[in-house]
């Protein structure tokens, strides 16, 4: 800091340092007071030219501070200056801050990335301008001073282009001007400061044809010039913020004046609504000519009161190809009848007619060239102060699509009625044709049950017989049984009963047909009773705990949990078995479909959709969970039965 205090005081003109300050100072006012006009200009040629006024102004700010500047400093050798570097450094500088400039203009958001730029180009002009210092003298630089100067130049430039915004006050515009200001002068007398002149020759140096010697006057030439401009460009500025007020003004005033005639025209409109109600109230014709512009889509029949046809739309004479000439006079029945026209439905239409109520109804009507359609038409009667018809009004609307769909869906709902009857009987023939061989087959391996006496292999092979017979046959019931659900045909007889017995039957009859497994009932205190068909529900249980065993090979233990909710009680059967893919689960209640990790594990994939439905005819859910290898849990949900006594006395513990 000491150092560049010294710069200045020492190896400075303080009047020419003063008089740089002050060209800065009112140069970055400026600049940034036009560039200020550029972000709020509207049409983008003006904005532009203020922009490229503002780079310019900058630029010249930035040149002439440091070149007044340069001309008050007063090495201890003497210098000249190299032309063309001098002109690169004011290139550079209107260069870099017209990219500042335009950044800050095109993308606000980037104010802090444009003032770098410009904080770059100050140092960037500054440095090329030092280049062009020729002495007789090797000139380096404190690299420390110079990281600083570039920091603090850099720093001052983004934080001034940050603080300005497009409505800022004019206390902030100055604000952004001074600290731009600050920047360029802090650059300048640090990165002079940091200049170390080393002498080679005491003599003075060689003046080449290319340096120039500035003349005393140039300093206050460049400081009048850039006043001139920065006066130029706040009195631009001031006069153009005056013509933006101006506009502003006037445009509130016309947005009043709009306005205001806005609410008149709506006040006018009020009026004359009341007075096309009144009209239209008064005259007959009127709400004639109204019914028909507000139903133009659809064909529209005007008739009078002894229903003869006074006038059609383009659409009813598109429809049925009949011009209006042609029509006019005339009863519609007797122009649009035909074979398949509905006289009953007719008859209906005269009889409403003759009491002048509305009537909406579906008929058949036939086109001039024969072709018949289906219409759906709505008659309203139009009556007359006095009470009495004078018109009607038809809409017709062609549904000849619709009622082809619909005669398609109906053909379709009566051929799938056949084929599920079909299927039915199919089922019901099939099963009865398989219980009579299957019956017959269970005799004969009782009969060589009983004479297996000492013949071991022969008992094994005859039980799995006896074990295949009981598979189909379960398959024949339960085929039975699910498409006697479907039909309704299956009925359900609900009574009072504990869940925990029908598992315990259920348990029972597993453990003698398949021994060895391992199979635990929990139930806690105070069971509940539920609604449901003991049959049906052994039906469920007894699936479940079969596929638990059937699919648990390699684990024994299988468990039957009973817990209790507020409304409901559920049932967990739990396996440690194969367990079930992920994807698989979203489709393991349809009928038929079976889990991959069941191949080669008999089964039709028929239960669980049985169970399914038995559980849904409780207005129950059934859910699973299942980890692939791991096992699976089946549970169920039934609802308890209202105002049992254990219930109340479970939910409240």
């Amino acid at each position: 800091m000491l150092r560049v205090l010294d710069c200045v005081t020492q190896e400075h003109d303080l009047a020419l340092v003063l008089l740089a300050a002050v060209v800065c100072l009112l140069g970055a006012l400026s600049a940034l007071q036009m560039l200020g006009r550029a972000q709020v200009a509207r049409r983008a040629a003006l904005r532009w030219a203020w922009t490229l006024a503002a780079a310019f102004a900058a630029s010249l700010t930035v040149w002439s501070t440091h070149f007044i500047a340069m001309i008050g400093f007063h090495p201890p050798v003497p210098i000249t200056y190299d032309a063309s570097f001098t002109a690169a450094s004011i290139v550079i500088a209107l260069l870099l801050t017209a990219l500042s400039f335009m950044l800050a203009v095109r993308w606000p958001a980037r104010r802090l990335l444009a003032g770098l730029v410009a904080g770059g180009g100050i140092a960037a002009m500054h440095y090329a301008g030092m280049a062009a210092l020729r002495a007789p003298a090797v000139l380096s630089y404190d690299p420390a001073l110079v990281a600083a100067s570039v920091l603090l130049g850099m720093s001052l430039a983004a934080a001034a282009l940050s603080n300005l915004a497009p409505t800022a006050s004019v206390a902030r515009s100055i604000a952004s001007g001074a600290l731009f200001a600050i920047a360029i002068g802090a650059l300048h007398f640090i990165g002079m400061a940091a200049a170390v002149f080393r002498l080679i020759d005491p003599g003075n140096a060689p003046v080449l044809p290319d340096e120039i010697d500035p003349p005393a006057w140039l300093p206050f030439a460049l400081a009048i010039a850039v006043v001139a401009i920065a006066l130029l460009g706040v009195v631009g500025a001031a006069v153009d913020r005056h013509v933006v007020a101006r506009a502003t003004s006037e445009s509130s005033r016309l947005a009043s004046l709009v306005d205001a005639r806005t609410a008149e025209l709506q006040a006018m409109n009020i009026e004359l609504g009341n007075a096309i109600d009144l009209l239209v109230a008064r005259e007959a014709e009127n709400s004639k000519l109204a019914a028909i512009a507000r139903l133009t889509r659809a064909a529209v029949v005007v008739q009078d009161a002894c229903g003869r046809i006074e006038w059609v739309n383009p659409a009813f004479q598109s429809l049925f190809e009949y011009a209006m000439p042609e029509v006019v006079g005339r009863i519609p029945r007797s122009v649009l009848g035909g074979a398949a026209t509905d006289r009953r439905t007719l008859a209906h239409v005269d009889e409403r007619a003759r009491r002048g109520c509305e009537v909406d109804f579906e008929i058949v009507a036939y086109t001039k060239p024969g072709r018949s359609v289906w219409l759906d038409v709505s008659t309203t009667p139009v009556t007359g102060s006095d009470g009495e018809v004078r018109q009607f009004i038809s809409v017709a609307r062609d549904i000849t699509e619709r009622k082809a769909v619909q005669e398609r869906l109906q053909a379709a709902v009566e051929r799938e009625r056949e084929i599920l009857q079909h299927q039915r009987q199919f089922i019901a023939t099939a099963s009865h044709e398989f219980r009579t061989p299957l019956a017959i087959i269970d005799s004969a391996s009782q009969r060589l049950a009983a004479r297996t006496q000492g013949r071991p292999e022969l008992a094994r092979h005859i039980e799995g017989i006896r074990a295949a017979i009981a598979r189909m046959t379960d398959l024949i019931d339960r085929t039975l049984s699910s498409a006697r659900l479907e039909d309704g045909e299956l009925e359900f007889q609900p009574r009072s009963l504990r869940v925990s017995t029908v598992l315990r039957a259920v348990i029972e009859r597993q453990a003698q047909a398949t021994p060895g497994y391992d199979i635990r009932l929990d139930v806690p205190d105070g069971e509940p009773a539920t609604l449901a068909d003991p049959v049906m529900l052994e039906q469920v249980f007894d699936n479940l705990l079969s596929n638990a065993i059937k699919y648990s090979a390699n684990s024994r233990a299988v468990d039957l949990r009973v817990r209790l909710t507020d409304n409901a009680i559920s049932v967990a059967v739990q396996d440690r078995g194969i367990g079930i893919p992920a994807d698989d689960l979203p489709k393991l209640f349809k009928r038929f479909f079976r889990a991959r990790s069941a191949i080669g594990i008999a089964g039709t994939g028929v239960g669980l959709s049985h169970v399914a439905r038995l559980v849904a005819a409780h207005r129950g859910t059934i859910a699973v969970d299942s980890e692939l290898g791991l096992g699976s849990t089946f549970t169920v949900q039934l609802p308890v039965v209202p105002g049992d006594p254990r219930h109340a006395t479970q939910a409240g513990a």
